[in-house]
C-alpha cells in the first residue's frame, strides 16, 4: 500500500462510467493498494464525521472524503484485510502520523497536512476497503462587528475601522476571508436605506509616499465595489485613499504598522430611516438559484429552540404571513453535490447575525432564528433547512 497523488489512482470500470471526468481534491492520506481500485468517492467541501477512539466517539468537522476501494484481481480468494490495515498503519507512521485506535481490520489515524490535521478512519475486509478522511478546519477568531455595533460607533464617532478586511500582499485584491465584514456593511446599509458612507484606505509607512497613496486608493475602491456588488447603490458610497498620512499607531513596530494598514467607514449622511426587514435580507449563498417560492397569508411555522442558543429546549408554533424560498446551489448546469447540508448550515450560522437575526436553535440540519422587530414593531421567525446541494428559507411575520 502507498499514499499517492490522485493521478496515480486506479478506478474501477463502474466508477469511470458513473463519474466520468469527475476529480476530487488530493490530500496526503488517500491510499492506494496494488490489486485494488476506487469504486466510489463522496467528497464534500465541509462535513462532519464521528470517529471512535479513546473509548468514546469524537466528532470532527472540515473538508471530507469517503473513498471505497474494490479488489480488481479476479478469482483471488486471499483475505487482504489485515495486510491492508497493517500496511496503511506503517505508511502513516513513516510519514510522521500517529495511530489513535487499532482494532482488528479497522483503524483511526492522525497526520499533518500542511497547516491542517487529517483524521482518518480505514476499515478493510477481504475484498474491499473504505477510507474516511476529515481535514479539520483551522479555527480563526473573527473580529467582525454586527451591523448594529457598526451603526452605534458611526453615530458616536462618525467613523469606525472595518475589522475583518484582508488583502493579498501589496495588492488591492480582497481575500475570501473579507466576505463577512463586507456582508455586515451591506446589512447595515440595507437596514438604513438613507445611510451614505465613505470608504477610506490607509497604509503603513513602508514604501514611498506615491506607492502607498496608490495602494490605499485601490484598496478603498475594492471595498466599495465589493459592497456595491451585493446590491448597494453606488450613489450611497464613495472611496478615497490616504496612504500613510493618517497613522493611528507608531510605524516603528510590526504591531503599529498592522494597525495603520486599515480600512475605515465614515458616515457622510443619513442613518435615520429604518427599513422593514423582509426575506430578501437573508442573502442566498454563492451560486444559488431560486428553485421555487411560495407565499401564504394565513399559515404557521414551528420554531425549535435549543441550547446553547436558547435557555431551554422547546418547540413553539407561530402564525402569520409565511414566505418560502427553495434554492439549489449550482456548479455550471448541475446541482453542486459537493456542498453538504452541514456546510450550508455552517455558512448561515456564521453570518445570520449580520442579517439582524438572532439564532435560537439548531436541530438536525435546520437553523432557527428570530427578529424581534423587523422595523415596524412586528416580529419575524424563520428557519433555514439544508440538504445536499440546496436549502430552503422560511420566514413568517407574526401580527
Amino acid at each position: 500500500m502507498k499514499i499517492r497523488t490522485q493521478e496515480a489512482y486506479l478506478f474501477t470500470e463502474k466508477y469511470r462510467k458513473r463519474f466520468k471526468d469527475k476529480t476530487f481534491p488530493k490530500n496526503s492520506a488517500i491510499a492506494s493498494a496494488d490489486g485494488f481500485a476506487i469504486n466510489r468517492v463522496d467528497y464534500k467541501n465541509y462535513n462532519e464525521s464521528v470517529f471512535y477512539y479513546e473509548k468514546k466517539p469524537h466528532t470532527h468537522k472540515g473538508q471530507y472524503w469517503k473513498i471505497d476501494f474494490n479488489k480488481t484481481i479476479k478469482n483471488d480468494e486471499f483475505d487482504y484485510r489485515y495486510i491492508i490495515i497493517d500496511n496503511y498503519k506503517n505508511e502513516i507512521l513513516k510519514h510522521g502520523g500517529s495511530v489513535l485506535e487499532l482494532k482488528g481490520s479497522t483503524g483511526v489515524f492522525k497526520i499533518k497536512d500542511q497547516d491542517s490535521e487529517l483524521i482518518i478512519n480505514l476499515s478493510a475486509d477481504s475484498n474491499s476497503f473504505s477510507i474516511t478522511i476529515i481535514k479539520e478546519e483551522v479555527f480563526k477568531q473573527s473580529l467582525v462587528l454586527s451591523p448594529d455595533k457598526i451603526k452605534s460607533e458611526l453615530d458616536k464617532n462618525g467613523k469606525i475601522t472595518l475589522n475583518g478586511i484582508y488583502f493579498d500582499y501589496d495588492k488591492p485584491t480582497l481575500k475570501k476571508e473579507s466576505d463577512k465584514a463586507i456582508l455586515s456593511t451591506v446589512a447595515l446599509m440595507e437596514k438604513y436605506p438613507d445611510l451614505v458612507l465613505a470608504v477610506h484606505g490607509h497604509t503603513d509607512a513602508k514604501g514611498n509616499d506615491a506607492y502607498n497613496q496608490k495602494l490605499s486608493t485601490a484598496r478603498a475602491k475594492a471595498v466599495k465595489e465589493a459592497i456595491e456588488a451585493e446590491g448597494i447603490e453606488s450613489a450611497r458610497l464613495n472611496s478615497k485613499g490616504f496612504g500613510e498620512m493618517q497613522p493611528i499607531a507608531s510605524n516603528e513596530s510590526d504591531e503599529g504598522r498592522a494597525e495603520n494598514r486599515r480600512v475605515e467607514l465614515h458616515k457622510v449622511s443619513g442613518g435615520n430611516k429604518k427599513a422593514i426587514i423582509t426575506i430578501d435580507f437573508i442573502k442566498p449563498l454563492p451560486n444559488s438559484v431560486v428553485e421555487s417560492k411560495y407565499s401564504y397569508n394565513d399559515s404557521s411555522l414551528n420554531i425549535q429552540y435549543t441550547r446553547p442558543y436558547s435557555e431551554k429546549p422547546e418547540l413553539k408554533e407561530f402564525k402569520g404571513f409565511l414566505k418560502v424560498r427553495n434554492y439549489n446551489i449550482m456548479n455550471g448546469s448541475k446541482v453542486d453535490s459537493s456542498i453538504s447540508r452541514k456546510e450550508i448550515i455552517k455558512n448561515y450560522e456564521n453570518v445570520l447575525e449580520l442579517y439582524n437575526a438572532k439564532i435560537v436553535g439548531l436541530y438536525g440540519n435546520t437553523l432557527y432564528f428570530e427578529i424581534k422587530d423587523r422595523g415596524d414593531g412586528l416580529s419575524v421567525y424563520g428557519l433555514i433547512g439544508g440538504y445536499t446541494g440546496g436549502y430552503n428559507v422560511k420566514f413568517i411575520v407574526v401580527k
